[in-house]
Protein backbone atom coordinates (compact mmCIF):
# COMPACT_ATOMS: atom_id res chain seq x y z
CA UNK A 1 0.00 0.00 0.00
CA UNK A 2 2.61 2.35 0.76
CA UNK A 3 4.76 1.70 -2.06
CA UNK A 4 1.96 2.11 -3.98
CA UNK A 5 0.92 5.39 -2.60
CA UNK A 6 4.22 6.37 -3.29
CA UNK A 7 4.43 6.39 -6.39
CA UNK A 8 1.20 7.79 -7.29
CA UNK A 9 2.00 11.02 -5.22
CA UNK A 10 5.30 11.41 -5.93
CA UNK A 11 4.79 13.92 -7.84
CA UNK A 12 2.76 16.27 -5.49
CA UNK A 13 5.54 15.78 -3.52
CA UNK A 14 5.20 12.92 -1.41
CA UNK A 15 8.65 11.91 0.24
CA UNK A 16 9.01 8.34 2.18
CA UNK A 17 11.67 7.49 4.46
CA UNK A 18 11.82 3.75 5.62
CA UNK A 19 12.92 3.58 9.32
CA UNK A 20 14.32 -0.11 10.25
CA UNK A 21 14.40 -0.90 13.61
CA UNK A 22 15.86 -4.20 13.06
CA UNK A 23 18.55 -4.95 15.70
CA UNK A 24 20.08 -6.74 13.07
CA UNK A 25 20.95 -4.44 10.27
CA UNK A 26 23.12 -6.88 8.00
CA UNK A 27 19.86 -9.20 7.77
CA UNK A 28 17.68 -5.93 7.41
CA UNK A 29 20.16 -4.76 4.33
CA UNK A 30 19.99 -8.43 2.70
CA UNK A 31 16.52 -8.22 3.01
CA UNK A 32 16.41 -4.80 1.43
CA UNK A 33 18.76 -5.95 -1.05
CA UNK A 34 16.84 -8.92 -2.13
CA UNK A 35 13.13 -7.24 -1.94
CA UNK A 36 14.09 -3.10 -3.03
CA UNK A 37 11.98 -0.30 -2.35
CA UNK A 38 11.35 2.94 -3.93
CA UNK A 39 12.48 5.03 -1.64
CA UNK A 40 15.58 5.17 0.77
CA UNK A 41 15.44 3.52 4.16
CA UNK A 42 17.65 3.95 7.28
CA UNK A 43 18.82 1.82 9.65
CA UNK A 44 18.37 2.43 13.58
CA UNK A 45 19.83 -1.27 15.00
CA UNK A 46 16.60 -1.66 17.63
CA UNK A 47 13.65 0.14 19.11
CA UNK A 48 15.89 1.84 21.19
CA UNK A 49 17.90 4.55 18.92
CA UNK A 50 16.84 7.85 18.20
CA UNK A 51 14.48 8.08 15.57
CA UNK A 52 12.15 5.55 16.95
CA UNK A 53 12.14 6.75 20.67
CA UNK A 54 11.72 10.48 19.35
CA UNK A 55 8.67 8.85 17.25
CA UNK A 56 7.38 6.93 19.94
CA UNK A 57 7.88 3.70 17.80
CA UNK A 58 6.78 0.54 19.74
CA UNK A 59 5.57 -1.70 17.24
CA UNK A 60 5.58 -2.36 13.14
CA UNK A 61 4.38 -1.22 11.29
CA UNK A 62 3.70 1.77 12.28
CA UNK A 63 3.29 5.03 9.68
CA UNK A 64 4.02 8.23 10.72
CA UNK A 65 2.96 11.02 8.99
CA UNK A 66 4.65 14.17 9.02
CA UNK A 67 4.03 17.70 7.08
CA UNK A 68 6.67 19.94 5.70
CA UNK A 69 7.28 21.65 8.47
CA UNK A 70 8.57 18.57 10.09
CA UNK A 71 5.18 18.63 12.47
CA UNK A 72 3.63 14.76 13.25
CA UNK A 73 0.11 15.04 11.94
CA UNK A 74 -1.41 11.28 12.23
CA UNK A 75 -0.29 8.18 13.44
CA UNK A 76 -1.03 4.80 12.46
CA UNK A 77 -0.07 1.55 13.98
CA UNK A 78 -0.55 -2.07 13.12
CA UNK A 79 -1.28 -3.69 9.28
CA UNK A 80 -5.19 -2.40 9.90
CA UNK A 81 -3.87 0.73 11.31
CA UNK A 82 -4.83 2.91 7.95
CA UNK A 83 -7.01 1.75 5.05
CA UNK A 84 -5.20 2.44 1.85
CA UNK A 85 -8.46 5.28 1.44
CA UNK A 86 -8.08 6.76 4.50
CA UNK A 87 -4.01 7.30 4.26
CA UNK A 88 -4.45 8.48 0.63
CA UNK A 89 -6.77 11.02 2.17
CA UNK A 90 -4.66 12.13 4.67
CA UNK A 91 -1.45 12.30 2.38
CA UNK A 92 -3.18 14.30 -0.13
CA UNK A 93 -4.55 17.03 2.94
CA UNK A 94 -1.19 17.21 4.08
CA UNK A 95 0.68 17.72 0.39
CA UNK A 96 -1.85 20.53 -0.51
CA UNK A 97 -1.79 22.17 3.30
CA UNK A 98 0.44 25.50 3.35
CA UNK A 99 0.51 25.52 7.31
CA UNK A 100 1.35 22.41 9.92
CA UNK A 101 -1.61 21.15 11.16
CA UNK A 102 -1.09 19.45 14.59
CA UNK A 103 2.64 18.85 16.35
CA UNK A 104 3.07 16.04 18.10
CA UNK A 105 6.90 15.57 18.40
CA UNK A 106 9.22 15.56 21.30
CA UNK A 107 12.04 17.83 19.53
Amino acid sequence: MLVRLYEQLRPQGLTVIGVNVDSDVDAAKKWLNQNPLPFPSVFTGGFEAEIPLDYGVRSIPTNVLVDRERYVVQVSVGFGGASERRMRESLETVLEAQQPILSLCRK
